[in-house]
């Protein structure tokens, strides 16, 4: 899937211990839940525990979803290329 091939080019900037999220995950979350509409942390986070399982079709999500307050926390976190 190409949009995954593109997160995979995202640099976390978090310190290792606080990467309990990946941001590929974060961000494939939100990006999927907001071309379904989706544009409130409380609805994207409702977005991926409706839809985990698909979710998991393209990355693991192993530790499950982060909280709508890490989600905005960790897309804080993404600096855009200039």
């Amino acid at each position: 899937m190409i949009i995954i091939e593109q997160l995979k080019k995202v640099k976390d900037t978090r310190s290792h211990i606080n990467q309990v999220y990946p941001v590929m995950e974060v961000a494939f979350l939100v990006i999927t839940a907001m071309i379904c509409g989706q544009n409130k942390w409380t609805d994207i986070k409702d977005f991926g525990e409706g839809n985990i399982e698909w979710l998991r079709e393209y990355l693991p999500y192993d530790n499950g979803l982060p909280t709508r307050h890490n989600i905005a926390a960790i897309m804080r976190t993404v600096v855009p290329e200039t």
